[in-house]
């Protein structure tokens, strides 16, 4: 049975795939699809989603931006679990695979690839509100894994000139940067994300190279409610390399 007690299914809104989503589990956000969709076309290309959670941007890639194959990792089980049955659920199993295990190991088992994708916890252990329940903890804290160690993984992972593609808190931006420089990965493409005009934006989409040169691009915030933010994405990725 692919869909269990105590979860439902929630319309993707694209060529009708559909998300397996838990009640109790963590439950994916916007910042999740505005990763997939600022990711450029990867055809021919192996990507890997590092904390794929229930799968929603290893999916959204895999049928928005042709890649040879998404490799989907998730550390938690029923997590893992819940993104192989979304993956059965569109019929995705030969352009999709999910492995349950460390991050951190995960090179062993698939070698390098051309793409990172990641949306990792955002909190530092001890700051904000801590979840209860540990399930949620290590999906919003870092208690299972350091923002260094996530740009550490992923370097390990891209072969040169690989790209890594992340979302976090624009109030960790400059710890990023240099974390990525720290690793050989160089920042090119910052995308701030706010709410609405006006407003300090409280996200931020990277792009980065691993051994890629030393240039950047600064886009102009990206304002969610107001026109077509998927429109707004592709610009800038057809603008700048």
């Amino acid at each position: 049975m692919l869909i269990k007690e105590n979860e439902q299914l929630e319309d993707l809104q694209y060529n009708g795939l559909q998300i397996i989503q838990s009640k109790s589990e963590y439950r994916f956000t916007t910042d999740a699809v505005l990763l997939a969709n600022f990711v450029r076309d990867l055809s021919g290309k192996t990507c890997v989603d590092l904390g794929t959670g229930s799968g929603v941007i290893a999916v959204l890639v895999a049928t928005k931006k042709n890649p040879k194959h998404v490799y989907a990792v998730e550390l938690q089980p029923q997590l893992a679990d819940m993104a192989t049955r979304t993956v059965q659920y569109n019929g995705l199993e030969e352009r999709v695979t999910v492995l349950c295990q460390d991050m951190r190991q995960v090179r062993q088992q698939i070698g390098t690839v051309e793409c990172v994708v990641c949306n990792p916890p955002y909190r530092r252990c001890g700051s904000g509100e801590k979840q209860l329940a540990d399930n949620l903890a290590i999906c919003r804290h870092e208690v299972a894994i350091t923002l260094e160690e996530v740009i550490q993984t992923a370097s390990g992972l891209l072969n040169t000139n690989g790209t890594l593609y992340m979302v976090h808190q624009m109030s960790r931006l400059a710890e990023i940067i240099c974390l990525c420089n720290k690793h050989n990965i160089n920042v090119k493409q910052v995308l701030p994300v706010c709410s609405r005009k006006g407003q300090d934006p409280n996200l931020v989409l990277i792009r980065a190279v691993k051994c890629g040169k030393q240039d950047c691009v600064f886009h102009q915030p990206l304002q969610l409610w107001e026109g077509d933010v998927v429109a707004k994405l592709q610009h800038c990725n057809a603008n700048k390399r």
